[in-house]
């Protein structure tokens, strides 16, 4: 007994015509007999031949010695009436996808273009039919066709058939800043964890720069006041060394050594500037 049922004797173009007399037979709502659908068709003898391929891929559902459109089927008949061969070929991509028999002939011609003398005994060998019986060899080359029409199997330039290239590519209107760069430094690796922690520890980082800093600006400018003037009074009123700057050493080796070169600057320039006695009333 076959694996899988294939069109029988019947072209492309019928088969199509064939589907969307399903539909106008008013399938889609009612279960039909192939007689009623063959009153909506040019062909009399190849409906009913059909069913089971329909059945198949998902087209039909059989109730007793009637069909009933499915609802993909109804989108897909109804496409082809309309003559909306877009949504027609989607609907069928669809259908055939969720097939086993679509995998295993894409899995035959993956890396191995055939052409249709070739592949034709492969999948009758597939399908388990026979070519030497009536009307299989029409139908599986109608098949075929089905799958390159739907662009579940493409052709190359000398005509043999292969199984298109799977997975996702990137689309020519994609944005530039949407495609990553093939560079050997960019970590496609990283988890969404580490992104996190390495973001965090750049923006602790950032903030310890900004802190030390300002303690360097703030140091600057006591030493500034310190030399133009500052006095601390020690016992008894008396005036201590004006230079004197009190700086805390609790602070981290990196931090105490942009204070000490923010102090040297700020005593530098001050050393470089006019100077002259000062008396108390300056002060």
């Amino acid at each position: 007994m076959p694996t899988h049922p294939v069109p029988k004797g019947v072209s492309f173009e019928t088969l199509q015509e064939i589907v969307a007399g399903w539909y106008a037979a008013g399938a889609a709502s009612d279960p039909q007999y192939t007689t009623d659908v063959e009153a909506h068709t040019s062909v009399s003898d190849a409906v009913g031949r059909q069913t089971r391929f329909l059945e198949a891929i998902g087209v039909l559902d059989p109730h007793k010695q009637k069909h009933r459109l499915t609802d993909a089927g109804t989108t897909l008949a109804t496409a082809l009436a309309e003559d909306d061969h877009e949504q027609a070929k989607a609907q069928a991509r669809d259908l055939l996808d969720d097939w086993e028999l679509t995998d295993d002939v894409r899995g035959v011609l993956d890396q191995n273009p055939m052409t249709e003398s070739e592949l034709l005994p492969v999948v009758a060998a597939l399908t388990g039919q026979d070519l030497d019986t009536s009307r299989v060899e029409t139908g599986i080359e109608t098949l075929l066709t089905l799958y390159e029409w739907a662009g579940l199997l493409e052709r190359d330039s000398e005509g043999r058939y292969n199984s298109p290239v799977s997975g996702e590519t990137v689309t020519e209107n994609a944005p530039a800043e949407d495609i990553a760069p093939a560079g050997d430094d960019v970590d496609t690796d990283i988890d969404a964890e580490s992104l996190q922690k390495l973001v965090a520890d750049l923006e602790a980082a950032t903030a310890d720069a900004r802190d030390a800093a300002a303690d360097a600006r703030a140091a600057a400018e006591t030493a500034r006041e310190a030399t133009d003037g500052g006095v601390a009074h020690g016992d008894g009123g008396a005036v201590s060394n004006p230079h004197a700057l009190s700086i805390d050493l609790d602070l981290d080796p990196a931090e105490l050594e942009a204070i000490v070169s923010a102090v040297r600057k700020g005593l530098t320039s001050e050393q470089d500037g006019p100077t002259r006695p000062r008396s108390r009333t300056d002060q």
